[in-house]
């Protein structure tokens, strides 16, 4: 299956997986709908300027930015996006 869709990329690159120090882009969370469960998933932390959290990240099998294969994680948000800032 494959999925098109728009994501936040944390471009001062402080959103990272912190066991791999993979960049995290992050994705609304029925923008993944399409493809099901993901069972391989589990949260890391983050914060904003405003308040800190957990946001499930994944990685998926193949992920294609502007036709150029990446390999990064994405983190699923639960809420649709605001001008708040991720911080890892």
């Amino acid at each position: 299956k494959h999925v098109s869709f728009v994501c936040i990329n944390d471009t001062g690159n402080a959103l990272v997986d912190p066991y791999s120090s993979s960049p995290v882009l992050v994705v609304k969370e029925s923008a993944l709908l399409p493809l099901g469960a993901i069972k391989t998933r589990y949260p890391i932390p983050f914060s904003t300027i405003n308040s800190t959290g957990l946001i499930e990240i994944f990685y998926p099998d193949k992920l294609y930015i502007n036709d150029k294969l990446v390999h990064v994680a994405v983190g699923i948000a639960k809420q649709e996006f605001s001008k708040k800032i991720l911080v890892g």
